[in-house]
């Protein structure tokens, strides 16, 4: 596997996710994905997924302080992410656009490379809508060279 070069990969995605006062809610998901390293440590990742039976394309781009989760097709999203930082990020659906802020709580990102045979990125933060927390979320990625 070379730096800067795209590959294919198997990825679990895991979302937990606690509302205030409520059981926290899990979903898991399994794709095929693409995977690229750049730099030794900035990690791209694309996968395509099923929302409410439409189509979506998510991008992440994670080194280990910083990061995005972008989401284009029937959802749109943005969600960046610093470190101890909030950031302003957008939720768009058919009922129209949502401003959002991105409490990042940590962030922890192994990437896969010769000598690590599966990545790893977990992150934790907190979503906050028209100045409310709606709840933590924690998303945990694993993945594996693919074929």
């Amino acid at each position: 596997m070379s730096n800067n070069a795209k590959t294919p990969i198997r990825l679990k995605f895991k979302t937990t996710i606690k509302h205030p006062g409520e059981l926290p809610e899990m979903m898991e998901i399994f794709v095929e994905g693409s995977y690229m390293l750049k730099d030794g440590k900035k990690v791209y990742i694309q996968y395509d997924e099923v929302i409410n039976e439409k189509q979506s394309r998510t991008t992440l781009r994670f080194d280990e302080n910083d990061g995005i989760i972008m989401r284009n097709g029937s959802v749109k999203m943005r969600l960046p992410f610093v470190k101890d930082y909030d950031q302003r990020g957008h939720y768009e659906a058919d009922f129209g656009q949502m401003p959002i802020i991105v409490r990042t709580h940590h962030i922890d990102n192994k990437p896969l490379n010769e000598q690590q045979p599966t990545g790893t990125l977990t992150v934790r933060y907190e979503l906050i809508v028209a100045g409310a927390s709606v709840g933590e979320y924690t998303l945990e990625y694993s993945y594996t060279e693919g074929k």
